[in-house]
């Protein structure tokens, strides 16, 4: 994996040296500079594949076309092969090669035949063009920013606010999604001047023209799979199989994140085909049965005879805290990124490059929230009578849960804060009243939008098929790309590859789930193959001890926090915080809304050099 970043600019240049020294972390080993006229394009390299030759920014051979390239893609071999028939030649054994040259035969279309996790600009300079892509799942990050005379773009938001170095504008409603999600949703980030590049996206910016263009390369598929349900088991082994096999191929050494659930010891067993020699496995330890899976973990690494390393959770004190939260280039509010980023730090000591069991949840329907449909929460005399007195201010909003009916119930479950007037998540008691002016309607359109796009909220598969490019996308692969990247490991996330991602869309919900129980291919799979322990026990996920360490650890680092908030960060009501600061002392309130707060204004405090309220 690597990072990179890049401008046009007619009017002036812009020392690249600061925006490359925020992406070290995500390439350690080597840094390169390509400019040409108004263009400049920077890259910091993460060595995994051909480590002599991969270097870039990598140019053509008539110095007209050159990339930069944050990723992996798994085909490409394949796709040399197909370029070599119509008559390419190679100088490399990298995928960045087979990137670049494909562009040349191909053009755009490249860019749908790439199976892996990406993001890369291309500039050519014959066509005074720039295209930049993105992965289906949004696994490498990509910004950018046009502004007057220009354009620029990075791997990550702190890169990219370093080529100009101004001083730049958050944006409020950003902030909204963000204490509502926990993350902010592509093309949003948190400046108003920049955006993201959403998944299964690319981008061309023609100087000529000075004009940016976002198109999408590849849609969600509809639920057309049918086939049996065996068939569909079966059909589900071979692919991850394949995606295993064809992401082991690395030329430094190569692992795993085990926690002991389904999805990441399914990847061990797959993997333990096509290894040779003990595999690297690892998992974090935590005190208590109610949070810690080592010993599942332990059990799948004894079948597979891997070198399992258990790594103790003890370790997350606020100062790793504070750490982990500094390395994001923007916020995000999972409780489990510290100790993502823990693992990573860790990992990285013994191996380079690990698979990840991501997208297992979202792609095969393993969390209870999708089986919470608007026909579960019916409409009645009681609910109509509530609503009649709330619109009239006849009654508090502390009773809006109650009243809400079919997806209105299904959304205030879903967020932690929107426009719920006078009840405890309503935005306007956390934010200061000169910023709430700036929001309106509800927060996280974009997941709305794709319910209602897929299916409608009693759709489970409309469901997942929502969070692919919200909650997966925007919180997951952040989480596992940002705490990887911090410490220059490379994570692979096979259930995330094209085959797998086409066919588990398009199963109909009768595949996924068997009443209430979902994930049903992935739980027979384990039946299958797995210790008893992995997958015959209630879901666990990779849960943290949240209230514990707000209660305990980090007690004191969030009071500092909120005072700092209160000088500097003129976004919140205060006097709102501190007292759900209190609740959640108390062990009431809402925990997550209350991290979710902290870790804003620990990002604020490490960026407030150049942020603007």
């Amino acid at each position: 994996m690597c990072g990179f970043v890049g401008y046009y600019n007619k009017k002036k240049s812009y020392d690249l040296s600061i925006a490359m020294d925020k992406l070290w972390s995500r390439g350690p080993d080597e840094g390169g500079v390509w400019d040409c006229e108004d263009v400049s394009l920077g890259h910091r390299r993460l060595s995994v594949i051909d480590l002599a030759n991969g270097r870039q920014p990598l140019v053509s051979e008539d110095n007209k076309i050159a990339i930069v390239y944050n990723g992996e893609i798994y085909n490409f071999k394949e796709l040399r092969t197909q370029l070599e028939i119509e008559g390419a030649r190679f100088k490399s054994l990298c995928d960045t090669e087979v990137i670049l040259v494909g562009y040349k035969y191909w053009g755009k279309d490249i860019i749908k035949k790439l199976d892996g996790i990406f993001a890369f600009c291309i500039f050519d300079h014959n066509k005074r063009t720039f295209l930049l892509a993105r992965d289906r799942c949004g696994v490498k990050p990509l910004f950018y920013k046009e502004n007057d005379g220009g354009f620029s773009f990075a791997s990550t938001l702190s890169a990219l606010c370093s080529v100009q170095n101004h001083n730049e504008q958050i944006d409020y409603n950003a902030v909204y999604d963000f204490l509502a999600f926990q993350t902010v949703l592509s093309p949003r980030s948190f400046l108003r001047s920049v955006k993201q590049l959403e998944p299964a996206h690319y981008m061309t910016f023609s100087i000529d023209e000075n004009r940016v263009e976002v198109t999408p390369y590849w849609r969600i598929p509809q639920n057309t799979f049918k086939g049996s349900f065996n068939e569909a088991v079966s059909t589900a082994s071979e692919l991850i199989e394949d995606s295993v096999k064809a992401q082991l191929v690395s030329d430094v050494p190569i692992g795993a994140f085990l926690s002991g659930g389904i999805d990441s010891s399914l990847l061990v067993h797959y993997a333990a085909k096509h290894v040779t020699g003990r595999m690297e496995t690892f998992n974090i330890s935590f005190e208590g049965d109610d949070y810690d899976e080592t010993n599942h973990a332990k059990k799948v690494s004894q079948k597979y005879n891997t070198n399992h390393h258990v790594i103790a959770s003890q370790q997350i004190t606020s100062d790793l805290l504070l750490e982990s939260i500094s390395c994001l280039d923007q916020p995000l509010a999972d409780p489990a990124y510290p100790m993502t980023w823990l693992l990573s730090r860790e990992t990285k000591k013994t191996i380079s490059v690990a698979l990840s069991g991501d997208g297992g949840d979202e792609l095969f329907g393993g969390y209870a929230k999708f089986n919470d449909l608007a026909n579960l929460h019916q409409d009645n005399v009681f609910k109509r009578i509530l609503r009649w007195f709330y619109r009239r201010n006849l009654m508090t909003g502390k009773i809006c849960s109650h009243m809400f009916c079919g997806k209105d119930r299904v959304f205030y479950k879903r967020v932690e804060c929107g426009n719920f007037p006078g009840n405890r998540k309503h935005y306007e008691e956390f934010f200061n009243p000169e910023i709430s002016k700036f929001l309106h309607g509800q927060p996280i359109e974009k997941w709305t939008s794709l319910v209602s796009k897929h299916g409608g909220f009693n759709d489970r598969t409309a469901m997942m098929k929502a969070d692919l490019w919200t909650y997966l996308s925007e919180n997951c692969m952040t989480k596992t790309d940002r705490a990887s990247m911090s410490w220059g490991l490379e994570a692979r996330v096979p259930l995330l590859s094209n085959n797998l991602l086409n066919f588990s869309l398009s199963l109909p919900q009768e595949i996924h789930f068997n009443g209430q129980i979902g994930k049903q291919i992935l739980r027979t799979l384990a039946s299958e193959n797995l210790p008893e322990t992995v997958w015959n026990r209630k879901k666990h996920g990779f849960s943290v001890p949240l209230k514990n360490l707000l209660k305990n650890e980090w007690k004191s680092i969030c009071h500092d926090i909120i005072l700092f908030g209160e000088k500097n960060v003129p976004i919140f009501n205060y006097k709102s915080v501190k007292l759900l600061r209190m609740q959640v002392l108390r062990g009431k309130g809402s925990m997550r809304l209350f991290y979710t707060i902290i870790v804003f204004l620990i990002w604020c405090r490490k960026n407030n050099s150049i942020l603007k309220f």
